[in-house]
């Protein structure tokens, strides 16, 4: 188990085998850490959503792994990026990408995990499980794009330009 605590310097890891003895403590630096995420792919990875104040604000995500105490590496500073609602991996024909979701303008920025570098910054993504396909609503239409390369299948318009707010995907539905 990975535990931190809100304005605490250390990130611990505990193994529960071991009667919960801690196996590795990892630095901070004067940050604290508001959210923690495991690669599901690469379990020894995981991301950290920082932040640098008292108001959960000026937020960056680092990436690490079990292995080592200090971060691999620091996802690049954005300006549009200061407060991090959400992250999430997937996994695309064996690429991994680390989706970062922004609460001031909502929008979901998409981080290539091997090229280290943003591809992707639609509004919002849902990622279809079993095809490759991300589809991102907005105010007025909603795209279709090819998950692997993230080249654009389609658009649909929204008629009445009402926002799409959600997108769900029901499997094995015997509904006609």
């Amino acid at each position: 188990m990975l535990c931190c605590c809100y304005n605490q310097e250390v990130m611990k890891l505990w193994n529960w085998d071991k009667g919960w003895e801690c196996t590795r403590t990892f630095q901070i630096s004067g940050e604290s850490i508001s959210r923690i995420y495991f690669d599901p792919k690469e379990t020894n990875r995981f991301a950290a959503v920082a932040v640098e104040d008292d108001y959960g604000t000026a937020g960056y995500v680092t990436i690490w792994s079990l292995d080592c105490p200090e971060p691999e590496y620091y996802l690049p500073t954005r300006t549009d990026i200061s407060v991090i609602r959400s992250l999430e991996f997937f996994t695309r024909y064996d690429r991994q990408y680390l989706v970062i979701v922004a609460d001031e303008d909502h929008k979901a920025h998409v981080w290539d995990l091997q090229q280290r570098k943003f591809v992707f910054e639609p509004s919002s993504v849902f990622s279809h499980p079993n095809l490759l396909l991300l589809i991102t609503p907005s105010w007025n239409w909603t795209c279709f794009w090819n998950a692997k390369d993230f080249s654009l299948y389609g658009v649909l318009d929204n008629p009445g330009g009402k926002e799409v707010v959600g997108i769900a995907c029901l499997m094995g539905s015997k509904r006609s």
